[in-house]
């Protein structure tokens, strides 16, 4: 079945009761039900609920393709054709673009950051259209380079016993193809497949659907075009009409009915969404809340105006609505956008927390702790052993590296650290530093299976030293990287928690696919910062969408091409949608570039959406001035 389900309207609901329904009505073991959603926390909730309605934690499995993938790859790992063994560790973005980067400089390929990052997305973006390195279409001088740096980044990957987010998607696929058998033995195991946000599927992530449902036909997937806002990573809204084409005998369902706002948005929101050409299931959605207020729109000077407005109406929500600061969300196009709001909320006393900037496992401090437990995992991830090989510091500086890398003879990095013939040929210090390293990480790895994953991590950064020499770092802020690694340890311990029977490698998968969303900590009293994008699938009290303007929303890389302004409408969409209580909707008349102040156009969603359905502010009075009392100083800002 296909359900077109609008926002609001209970997708994930749908999956779950129809979970609940094939255990109990229809007697379906739940080892043979697959349920894939997008986020770890939306697999985590699903889990909640079945056990909650169930008594019972059953089978299912659930979680994210990239997950699925993973399992798939871990299981079927002797027929990945040379590729990886189970124990293959997990690339993330960063460590893809650094491999991709030392190719580059290995080839003196142009230097500055953006060639490197771009080949890394074209490579990526091959993955997701299952295109391999040798299938790589060769026929301009770029592109060619593509298929050459693609090529020698998947030898990197194979000596590294590695996959990156590609690879978990599309070398399951290709499993697929390759191994009937495979196929068969997993089709057996899951003849249910439910898809949750199915518009965000990309074209890798259908065909694995597509071939685990073919022979059963139980495939069940949720979703809504009108919220499709990833086709920049590969999303594409025409997988509905593919599945609609693949399995004709879908039934179609459309669910309109809004169970978290109130008629005044979704008046507003129905009435930009119409102007999208593109969408092929229509809807209008509704609510048994009738309309309470109309969407506030107002005009700025500038941006900084723009921030104390919005300080202004959060303590407003507050006073005269009875909202926590938790349920109220500044949204925007860019990441940039966030630091005035962040100065002024910080001058107002008006805690707030950042969703999607410098997420917890990106931090310098988190990914060095990581890469010890990686090498513990797999000694032959070349990348977490650079990561950590002179961290703290050991004497193994860059010719010693070098000495390692000349003397390999089909060794992985480790091997060679490890090998008496190498270290005869270093520094007595690096020697020595070497051998207390490797040393460490084989007892570790001897205790991997017998140890839970959080102990095997304690051990790591207090046998290396690591976390002692946080601490001891001059900077002030040596004593908080540290408290972050004790983080870290405390999250393995919760992920015990959660899963007790859960390997090394479970654990380090989880890590590598959370995403920004799962950082989101919906208990905090504070006001939320965040893209756009990273508010999908959340709801708050009261929403305000900043930067209405034409270049930013819609962003100024779109104004060129008509599917890509139908994103950014969608992205508003989804915006505007998020509102449960009060919506505003505002756009600064200048607006600084560069440091250049630059006049900017309201953006034309406002006037799609029209004054029927939304409350236009009072025009701004220049001679105004006023004293903003939360901040206790003159501002030069009318009257906000």
């Amino acid at each position: 079945m296909l359900v077109v389900a609008g926002a609001g309207s209970g997708k994930t609901r749908v999956i779950t009761e129809r979970i609940l329904h094939l255990i109990t009505e229809r007697g379906v073991a739940p080892a043979n039900i697959l349920a894939v959603t997008f986020t770890n926390k939306a697999a985590q909730e699903m889990q909640r609920r079945l056990e909650a309605s169930l008594g019972y934690r059953p089978a299912v499995t659930v979680g994210t393709f990239h997950a699925t993938g993973a399992r798939i790859l871990r299981t079927e790992a002797r027929y990945a054709a040379g590729r990886a063994d189970r124990n293959f560790v997990i690339f993330d973005a960063a460590d893809s673009e650094a491999a991709i980067k030392k190719i580059t400089e290995k080839w003196a390929l142009p230097a500055e950051q953006f060639y490197y990052k771009r080949l890394a997305a074209a490579v990526e973006a091959a993955k997701r259209e299952l295109i391999t390195a040798a299938q790589y279409s060769r026929d301009d001088g770029y592109r060619a380079a593509v298929a050459d740096v693609y090529a020698a980044y998947q030898e990197i990957l194979r000596e590294n016993n590695a996959y990156d987010f590609g690879d978990l998607l599309m070398e399951t696929v290709l499993l697929f193809r390759r191994e009937a058998e495979v196929l068969s033995r997993w089709r057996e195991r899951f003849r249910h497949v439910l898809v949750d946000e199915f518009q965000d599927t990309n074209l890798a992530q259908y065909e694995l659907t597509k071939l685990l449902g073919e022979k059963y036909r139980q495939v069940c997937v949720v979703g809504d075009p009108d919220q499709s806002i990833y086709r920049w990573r590969g999303a594409d809204v025409a997988n509905f009409k593919r599945f609609a084409e693949d399995f004709p005998e879908a039934g179609l369902y459309t669910l309109e009915r809004n169970y978290r706002s109130h008629q005044g948005v979704l008046d507003a929101a129905n009435a930009l969404i119409k102007f999208n050409a593109q969408s092929h299931y229509a809807k209008a959605l509704w609510s048994d809340r009738p309309a309470e207020n109309k969407p506030a729109a107002f005009g700025c000077y500038d941006e900084r105006h723009e921030a104390l407005r919005v300080a202004y109406a959060v303590e407003e929500a507050r006073a005269n609505y009875g909202l926590d600061y938790r349920e109220c969300a500044i949204l925007y196009r860019v990441n940039a956008q966030s630091r005035l709001f962040e100065e002024v909320l910080a001058g107002a006393g008006i805690p707030f927390q950042i969703v999607g900037g410098t997420r917890f496992y990106e931090r310098r401090e988190v990914k060095d702790a990581l890469a010890y437990l990686r090498l513990v995992h797999n000694a032959a991830d070349g990348a977490a052993f650079a990561r950590v090989v002179n961290v703290p510091p050991r004497g193994v500086g860059a010719t010693s590296l070098k000495i390692i890398d000349e003397n390999r003879r089909g060794r992985t990095a480790f091997e060679a650290a490890a090998a008496e013939d190498v270290l005869a040929r270093l520094p007595a210090r690096a020697a020595a530093g070497l051998r207390r390293f490797t040393t460490l990480i084989k007892e570790l790895a001897a205790e991997a299976e017998a140890r839970p994953p959080s102990e095997i991590l304690a051990a790591a950064v207090e046998k290396s030293g690591y976390l002692t020499w946080l601490a001891e770092q001059e900077d002030v802020k040596g004593e908080a990287r540290a408290e972050n690694v004790r983080e870290l340890i405390s999250a393995a311990a919760e992920f015990e928690e959660e899963y007790p029977e859960a390997s090394l490698a479970e654990f380090l998968e989880s890590v590598a696919l959370v995403s920004d969303v799962d950082n989101y900590d919906a208990d905090a009293d504070r006001v939320c910062l965040m893209t756009l994008h990273t508010a999908k699938g959340l709801e708050f009290g009261a929403v305000f969408i900043v930067g209405l303007e034409e270049s930013l929303l819609p962003h100024a890389n779109a104004m060129a091409d008509a599917a890509e302004i139908e994103e950014e409408r969608r992205l508003c969409y989804v915006g505007l949608t998020r509102a449960k209580d009060l919506l505003y909707l505002s756009y600064a008349e200048t607006r600084n570039v560069a440091g250049v102040p630059q006049p900017h156009e309201p953006s034309r969603f406002l006037g799609e959406i029209g004054e029927r359905y939304v409350a236009v502010a009072k025009p701004l009075e220049a001679d105004e001035v006023i004293e903003y009392k939360p901040w206790g100083r003159q501002g030069r800002y009318p009257d906000i």
